[in-house]
């Protein structure tokens, strides 16, 4: 099995849905990707496995939860529900602000699903410091 992330987006109410662009998620997975490839973020103490992040919202979540959807230890495979509170991301009239909210949650969202497992966190950190910084200094990319 070769190592794999990926970021899906599901939204169970109409009307409940962040106005992201895609090119930040597919930056995201890619950066997520290259590490979990070089073994610089790793679960059950092996460098194999794929780790897939769901994010959903909706007018009842205010706080931001995770819930694991689907865990195999044999296939090293995990699955997990990351709940962003639709409110707090999207009272910002600001896309950049928005954005930065948005990314903010998820980048808890993620730490906590790695804290879990005990893998270091460092990275997602990193990853997403970045990704933040250029969304701030973007006139076109990420708006």
């Amino acid at each position: 099995m070769q190592n794999n992330f990926r970021i899906d987006s599901i939204f169970h109410q109409v009307g409940y849905s962040f106005d992201i662009p895609l090119e930040i998620h597919q930056e995201l997975m890619r950066e997520i990707d290259l590490k979990l490839k070089a073994g610089e973020i790793s679960l059950f103490g092996k460098e194999e496995y794929s780790l897939f992040v769901i994010v959903n919202t909706g007018k009842e979540v205010k706080d931001l939860a995770i819930k694991k959807s689907y865990k195999s230890q044999k296939e090293r495979y995990l699955e997990y529900v990351i709940y962003i509170p639709f409110d707090a991301v999207t009272k910002n009239e600001s896309q950049t602000i928005m954005t930065l909210t948005y990314l903010e949650y998820l980048s808890l969202g993620i730490e906590k699903v790695l804290a879990i497992h005990k893998a270091d966190t460092k990275v997602i950190e990193d990853i997403f410091r970045n990704t933040k910084s250029k969304v701030l200094h973007s006139d076109s990319l990420y708006h």
